[in-house]
């Protein structure tokens, strides 16, 4: 696609992005989630790295493509009989049109891929002077769309004023709760700088109060009763408070006034620009001390403290895995300091040397440089220990069981090795890397029990393939 850009073939590169990128339905009757050819990596890299070759000589068009991508997506993802229906409670599943952290606590999909991928296009095209990138994607009436618009009119106040203005003292946006966190921040920042009718409009609104008769049916069925007269005027206040809250420094004179009282009778709100908040939970494998911890030992220091046994106790306590997961991040940001000196993590749990190795990969796609010799020489000494491991019995989450994790993370560090740029590694080590692959090519993994418990309906060909050792070095070798 990207080759046909660079060759101005420009309508067979938006055909071929159309097939490449095509949203395809679910099987499922229940939940349904649009899928696409690939897994979501790969979906999410084209999207990342060949996208903006596209954008580049189409960019209206690009964007028009993305947006009707996202539109069948969220379609596909409806159930029966709402397909048509603007709602798509895109406020659940992408919580925040910007990158947030509660988005992280949302599964990922093509649908969250593809706003990302609408928003930065959009954004590309306003910074580069056009701003009809706005008109396309408000000119699809899902909320997601909407949302991404408002998000627009948030990042570039230049853009339309005027429309912003009107969207502002619009009843139906502003009581719309899809659109609540980008209409929240909209506000926020830019109600300061509405014609002053406009302000006048939006206080009108929040001086209506709320349409009470949803609310109050709710309450009925959650409590069994009717609300009270004093119980009701106590809601309407506190709702008049959230509408002020975001507009709450722009306020003077008796709404300044009215906004003290609320405050001082509702205290602060948090996470107010969301209407639900989810709080991280703690999980997984944890450590008894940070990277940053990690990084202010000596060598020595460090593997001293990595030969000594860590308490285990399942999810919610330290382990092996725990550590290793900063030994990773550490590694990954100081790679040439810990390329000298591998041969030092050979007697340590074999779980922190997988770690080792995929800090290694991980500083390569960092674009972090270090000497490649004594690393191969650490994967060359992994391949001649014997698999499995005698005696040793771990818990699942707590340590890797033998020295297969630690063969696929080779498999993966090479791979990452091969590819061109300034961190590739050395020709010299050519058939070093070799011997290394082909021992990994004959690894046991999959076995036909693995492939019948996990390929077949509940994982494709591809995602298998990457996601076992064998099937990550024929990627390798491939490279």
């Amino acid at each position: 696609m990207s080759k046909l850009t660079r060759g101005n073939q420009t309508e067979a590169a938006l055909d071929l992005a159309r097939s490449l990128l095509a949203v395809l339905p679910d099987t499922r009757v229940s939940s349904p989630q649009p899928r696409a050819r690939f897994n979501d990596s790969e979906y999410e890299r084209i999207l990342r790295e060949n996208i903006p070759d596209l954008r580049e000589v189409a960019p209206e068009e690009t964007l028009a493509l993305l947006c009707d991508l996202l539109e069948e997506a969220v379609r596909l993802s409806q159930g029966s009989g709402q397909e048509e229906r603007p709602e798509d409670s895109s406020f659940v599943w992408r919580p925040a049109i910007e990158d947030h952290v509660q988005n992280a606590s949302h599964m990922r999909g093509v649908r969250d891929l593809l706003v990302s991928a609408v928003r930065d296009v959009a954004e590309a095209l306003i910074e580069s002077g056009n701003a009809r990138a706005l008109r396309i994607v408000e000119g699809n009436d899902r909320k997601v769309f909407q949302r991404i618009g408002l998000h627009l009119r948030r990042k570039y106040p230049k853009v339309d004023p005027e429309g912003t203005a009107d969207l502002l003292r619009d009843a139906q946006v502003f009581d719309d709760i899809h659109l609540h966190h980008e209409y929240f921040h909209l506000l926020g920042e830019q109600f300061g700088s509405l014609p002053t009718d406009a302000q006048e409009a939006y206080l009108a609104l929040v001086d209506r109060g709320p349409h009470l008769e949803g609310r109050i049916k709710v309450w009925e069925q959650l409590t069994g009763q009717r609300p009270s007269e004093e119980e009701i005027e106590g809601r309407i206040r506190h709702w008049q408070y959230e509408k002020l809250w975001p507009v709450r420094q722009y306020l003077k004179g008796e709404w300044r006034k009215r906004f003290d009282r609320l405050a001082e009778e509702f205290g602060e709100l948090e996470h107010a620009a969301f209407l639900v908040y989810a709080h991280g939970v703690k999980w997984g494998p944890i450590s008894p001390k940070s990277a940053k911890e990690l990084a202010e030992m000596s060598i020595d220091e460090l593997v001293e403290f990595l030969s000594t046994p860590v308490r285990v106790g399942g999810l919610s306590m330290d382990s092996v895995q725990g550590v290793g997961r900063q030994l990773k991040e550490l590694v990954a940001s100081h790679p040439d300091r810990f390329s000298r000196v591998t041969w030092r993590f050979q007697e340590l749990d074999p779980t922190y040397v997988r770690s080792l190795i995929e800090g290694f990969a991980e500083a390569v796609k960092q674009k972090s440089s270090f000497p490649w010799r004594p690393v191969v020489e650490l994967c060359q000494w992994v391949m001649e220990q014997p698999r499995e491991i005698l005696g040793r019995q771990v818990e699942p989450f707590e340590a890797d069981q033998d020295w297969g994790p630690t063969r696929l993370a080779i498999a993966r560090l090479l791979s990452t090795g091969f590819e061109a740029g300034d961190c590739e590694m050395p020709y010299e080590h050519r058939s070093a890397a070799w011997r290394v692959l082909k021992a990994i090519t004959e690894d046991p993994e999959p076995t036909p029990e693995y492939e019948a418990q996990y390929g077949g309906s509940n994982m494709d060909p591809v995602t298998l393939s990457i996601n076992t050792t064998r099937g990550g070095a024929m990627h390798a070798v491939v490279r």
